[in-house]
């Protein structure tokens, strides 16, 4: 499966769509540009870390630290509502 979405030479791009080998049935979505190299979006500029701590409450990861050399240098919390994730904030 794969589809082009743009309204120019200039802005097409392609989705493939990988499929999980475990289970063989669901599909992820993967944005690559026409030269071939993957799209990329901004997103929270996690820094450098050699170390993640969770946090679960209910069963659920709350609270996600990066640490480097033993050094909180992001932390992501995660909210849910219902069992669901609504929200995530980076400090």
């Amino acid at each position: 499966m794969s589809k082009i979405d743009g309204t120019s030479n200039d802005s097409l791009s392609r989705t493939l769509y990988a499929k999980r080998t475990d289970t063989n049935s669901e599909t992820y979505p993967v944005l690559v540009n026409t030269d071939g190299s993957l799209k990329t979006t901004s997103g929270f500029n996690i820094p450098e870390y050699d170390e993640i701590l969770l946090t679960y409450t209910s069963g659920n990861v709350t609270q996600v630290v990066y640490n480097k050399a033993s050094v909180s240098v992001a932390t992501l919390t995660l909210t849910y509502t219902d069992g669901a994730l609504t929200g995530v904030v980076k400090t």
